[in-house]
């Protein structure tokens, strides 16, 4: 899992979110969604969760520069 855009060192307001990168090897499920809602909980505030498998790799390049590993 890997934290990028506002999160990841570009400044930060009441109206941020936390944006994430996920990769899962088995089928995602249920399982996706709970992690989703697990992080929002810990954190107080919305997260934005997005597939690695399912972003499109022009996309994918834009935010590579931004990720951070957690």
């Amino acid at each position: 899992m890997a934290i990028f855009d506002l999160f990841s060192g570009k400044a930060q307001n009441d109206l941020s979110d936390l944006d994430r990168l996920v990769e899962f090897k088995d089928k995602i499920e249920i399982r996706y969604i709970n992690l989703a809602e697990e992080v929002e909980n810990m954190v107080g505030f919305k997260v934005d969760s997005v597939s690695k498998n399912g972003i499109e790799e022009k996309y994918l390049r834009t935010i590579d520069p931004d990720l951070i590993d957690v």
